[in-house]
């Protein structure tokens, strides 16, 4: 099992370091893990400003505001057959790293850590990438303790 994260920093408002840069891999790795999936995968990752997400969540969402993150499941996962050699396309993510570092430091003040931020964020979207959802009680209480304990471990280096 493997997963590639194809990542493209269309944002300049802050700073990508390595930590942050391996984090949507980790992220990816713990979530494919803890679902089972052991055939090879590949994510496309686009960091974007406040306006660019704001723009996806308005033509993809009809939201016009800015959000954190957006995913767009590819669907290959119900047709993939590893026979065809090709790693499994689950889908793209775009986040804003504007949006998640003002998010966590008004949750988390001056102490806040964008990569736990970021960290959550990924694990959440590659758990939609997969299918979760959480427009109901149960499917948000489902989700949201997966993405927790997933990030937890991540972070303390498990």
């Amino acid at each position: 099992m493997g997963v590639t994260i194809n990542l493209i920093n269309a944002q300049r408002k802050v700073k990508v370091d390595d930590a942050i840069k391996a984090s949507f891999k980790k992220s990816a790795e713990a979530v494919l893990n803890h679902e089972g999936i052991e055939f090879p995968c590949e994510i496309d990752v686009k960091l974007v400003s406040d306006k660019g997400i704001r723009e996806l969540n308005r033509d993809f969402r009809e939201v016009d505001a800015p959000t954190d993150v957006l995913s767009f499941p590819s669907g290959e996962l119900d047709e993939y057959d590893e026979e065809d050699g090709f790693p499994c396309f689950l889908g793209d993510i775009a986040l804003s790293l504007e949006f998640a570092k003002r998010q966590c430091e008004e949750r988390d003040g001056a102490e806040a850590s964008l990569l736990r931020e970021v960290t959550l964020l990924t694990t959440h979207s590659v758990l939609h990438l997969l299918g979760y959802d959480h427009a109901e009680e149960d499917e948000k209480e489902e989700m949201f303790a997966i993405q927790e304990k997933l990030t937890d471990e991540i972070m303390s280096g498990k």
